[in-house]
């Protein structure tokens, strides 16, 4: 699979899970934050500011697939990742999303700004959210909010 990275760099990979684990690329901005089972970082394709994922560094579908140490692990991160969205943009709810059906493990921190509300309230429109998103937030200045709010978040991680 290629996937076209956010600073437009073309990433060829098999598993984007595994890649990531292995660090064969940083997604833009840097890894916020690594566990022994999890890694949280920006996502690879979608500009938009405080859009953090977790996701597992082995091929894991589901939370019914954790060890005792990656459900420890993971509910330290849930929490810890929220609490540093919600320090770095304050009057932002999120929306977290998890499908089962991909090859590592991963929930998404999905943001809610006000000029999302033409995309409605539904999961079915952050598909046309990412869409857009993609073709339309690539511009310097939302580039620069995307790289200050992940400065915030990792700063909040290493204050933990």
């Amino acid at each position: 699979m290629k996937i076209i990275s956010i600073d437009n760099h073309t990433i060829s990979t098999d598993c984007i899970g595994c890649s990531l684990a292995r660090k064969e690329f940083d997604p833009y901005g840097g890894i916020i934050f690594e566990s022994k089972y999890f890694i949280v970082a920006p996502d690879i394709e979608i500009p938009i500011p405080g859009f953090i994922i977790i996701s597992s560094k082995r091929h894991i579908s589901s939370i019914l697939d954790f060890s005792q140490d990656e459900l420890s692990d993971f509910n330290q991160l849930l929490t810890d990742t929220r609490k540093a969205i919600k320090q770095a943009l304050p009057n932002i709810t999120i929306t977290m999303v998890q499908k089962e059906n991909r090859p590592h493990f991963h929930i998404w921190f999905f943001p809610k700004f006000d000029w999302m509300e033409k995309f409605g309230e539904k999961l079915s429109g952050i598909s046309e959210l990412l869409v857009y998103s993609r073709k339309n937030l690539k511009k310097e200045t939302n580039l620069k909010e995307l790289l200050n709010v992940n400065l915030k978040i990792k700063n909040y991680f290493e204050k933990l």
